[in-house]
């Protein structure tokens, strides 16, 4: 039986909308970031893959140009999206006010800076929107008792699954994903997920045939690390990257190889003891179950037997969260629930709201870093001093303003990795112009 009528399955988006535009508001006014995209698929590269983003790219600036304000614009149009596709998976099992915490729950995370405040940043998003709504409509396919309906829910999940995977690979996850979902949503239906892998299988076959980039990528990731080492590295820093959506004094564009990893075999025994307490929650506490399998589901593509370049990045953890976020939801609901006098209540609602005020604060902080090139990269440089990229970024912003503090940072980027041939060109280049013993020219 559905929890909420016609009126409140408006009411819930729209106000969800309003409280993405109250939060992240601020998101458009910010503006393209000099980032040199260093790594194996850098801008160009990206190009050359996920075509169903490239799409949405070529079609805005075939409208209004190359506008950062109304690409961000984008960005947090998918992020409300995606918020309301967590209300929807959440109302019909949690009810409406556990399902709105939810999609609030998901809005108010600061660790979606990157994937909401960064022009170039729109795959996530977009993979994201897409994900969550392909598992709602695979969810109604559960769920529908006539043949020609579970159909029509069937080929919309999967239109919308070849949609998130040509937006960003990492969304052939999806079916698992999908099942996690309809464990918990459904648990006495079957959970109906082939044609979702087999679509999933085909097109993970078709990417690598027909895009050589994924090709590269592979190749690149194994010369820096064979498949364990790079296992081992994911579990040193799975503690870390999952911290960071209680850390948002922690959030950087670029973090710290090392910082707050553990050493392997403990990364390892936290993570079996985490899975082992929802397993043998999963009947007692299932929202908790299917939040832990979520979110450590949604991590398989980017943390497990591949090297990347950046471990822990804040990005990976966007829709990592949908999960979590809606356990967090069914939580607080409960708590005001339990509240069984006015002033309890009262006291359950105050704490509430000073929770999304504080979270308020920090998102805002966030989309303040990410609106000026400047802070970010200075940010950048205080959390990961010996990343060559955050000094390197940060010269590049500093170039015309202040040409010595540029030159200088330069000099740092390519003392951390002297073997750069792009580094050394543009000090070489900026030496040139400012030379240590005279004026800038």
């Amino acid at each position: 039986m559905e929890h909420t009528g016609w009126a409140g399955r408006v009411r819930a988006p729209l106000a969800l909308a309003a409280l993405c535009l109250i939060v992240w508001g601020a998101v458009p006014g910010g503006t393209f970031q000099d980032d040199d995209l260093v790594g194996p698929l850098g801008l160009a590269g990206g190009w050359r893959i996920r075509p169903f983003l490239r799409l949405t790219f070529s079609a805005q600036e075939a409208l209004h140009g190359h506008r950062a304000d109304l690409l961000l614009a984008a960005n947090l149009a998918l992020l409300a999206i995606t918020a309301i596709g967590v209300w929807a998976l959440a109302v019909r099992r949690l009810g409406p006010a556990a399902a709105f915490l939810a999609g609030a729950a998901f809005l108010l995370q600061p660790a979606h800076a990157e994937a909401v405040a960064y022009v170039s940043g729109r795959s996530m998003g977009l993979m994201a929107a897409l994900s969550v709504w392909a598992i709602w409509a695979h969810l109604k396919s559960v769920r529908a008792d006539d043949a020609r309906t579970r159909r029509g829910w069937a080929s919309l999940s999967l239109l919308l699954l070849v949609l998130a995977v040509l937006s960003k690979e990492v969304a052939l996850v999806l079916p698992l994903l999908a099942w996690v979902a309809a464990r918990w949503d459904s648990p006495d239906r079957p959970s109906r997920i082939r044609p979702l892998v087999a679509t999933a299988a085909g097109l993970g076959a078709l990417l690598v045939l027909a895009f050589p980039r994924y090709r590269t990528l592979a190749g690149w990731s194994l010369a820096q690390h064979g498949p364990l080492p790079a296992l081992l590295q994911h579990l040193s820093a799975l503690p870390a990257q999952l911290s960071l959506w209680v850390r948002p004094s922690a959030l950087s564009l670029v973090h710290a190889p090392g910082e707050g990893w553990v050493p392997p075999l403990l990364g390892a025994a936290v993570l079996a003891g985490v899975i082992a307490v929802a397993w043998l929650l999963r009947r007692r506490a299932p929202t908790f179950a299917f939040a832990v399998g979520w979110a450590l589901l949604a991590l398989v593509p980017t943390h497990t037997l591949l090297a990347r370049a950046d471990t822990v990045t804040d990005r990976s953890l966007h829709l990592a969260w949908v999960g979590p976020a809606i356990a967090l939801g069914a939580l607080l609901a409960g708590l005001v629930s339990r509240a069984r006098n006015p002033r309890a209540r009262a006291l359950a609602g105050a704490t509430l709201l000073a929770i999304a005020v504080l979270a308020a604060q920090a998102v805002r902080a966030r989309v303040h870093v990410w609106s000026d090139p400047r802070a970010l990269w200075t940010e950048a440089v205080t959390r990961a001093p010996g990343s060559a990229r955050a000094w390197n970024n940060l010269g590049l912003v500093l170039l015309e303003q202040e040409p010595r503090a540029a030159t200088a940072a330069l000099r740092r980027a390519v003392a951390l990795s002297p073997a750069d041939p792009r580094l050394l060109s543009t000090l070489v280049l900026m030496e040139s112009l400012c030379p240590t013993d005279g004026p800038c020219r």
